[in-house]
């Protein structure tokens, strides 16, 4: 309304009305970790092992016999604690190109869980272009790397194993970390996203 100003005098006031389409969307909701916080038993030197040339009659192909005959031994987490780790994301359904990383982290303290063991992917997906590192990070603690799309992180996890070390025992604590990668759910709703308009 501009209460009846103009540049020369007082007139009846004159408005106007505008009805103005907002969408009110979601903050970035964090990912999700489903996993057991019980102490995981494993025995020292459990472990499971590629080598194509010496088990190649095994199933899996490469795999030591003691790993794909006890598969439990060296599971992670052991089935008579819980399911297998999962990650869930509600931002992932609304991004249909969106991707996670998640970090695997065996230890906290340095020097003593250096050589407390590693993680294992036992099984691989098909078609997948999922990314999977495994390195000595700069604090000297082994870390399995995987990103890709979460329902195939979480398929992977089903085979997830860890290898206890020869020469270790004591407690050590897996970490994981969960990143969306700046995936959020925006993009969700009855319209194109990123699309222009005239």
């Amino acid at each position: 309304n501009d209460q009846g100003y103009t540049d020369d005098c007082y007139n009846s006031s004159l408005g106007r009305r505008e009805t103005l389409n907002i969408r009110v969307v979601g903050v970035n909701d964090a990912p999700v970790i489903q996993a057991s916080n019980d102490v995981l038993l494993y025995g020292k030197g459990e472990k499971c092992v590629y080598d194509f040339q010496e088990f190649s009659i095994s199933t899996p192909v490469g795999l030591n016999p003691s790993c794909a005959f006890i598969p439990n031994n060296t599971k992670v987490p052991p089935p008579a604690v819980g399911l297998a780790w999962q990650f869930e994301d509600v931002d992932m359904d609304d991004t249909p190109h969106g991707n996670m990383t998640v970090v695997m982290i065996v230890g906290q303290m340095v020097p003593e869980h250096t050589s407390a063991g590693n993680f294992l992917i036992k099984e691989t997906l098909k078609f997948s272009r999922l990314w999977y590192e495994e390195y000595r990070n700069n604090d000297g603690l082994l870390q399995l790397v995987l990103s890709g799309k979460m329902n195939e992180i979480n398929w992977l996890m089903d085979y997830l194993a860890y290898n206890a070390d020869d020469d270790y025992q004591g407690y050590a604590p897996f970490k994981i970390i969960a990143m969306d990668e700046l995936n959020f759910g925006e993009c969700s709703g009855d319209h194109t996203c990123g699309s222009g308009s005239t």
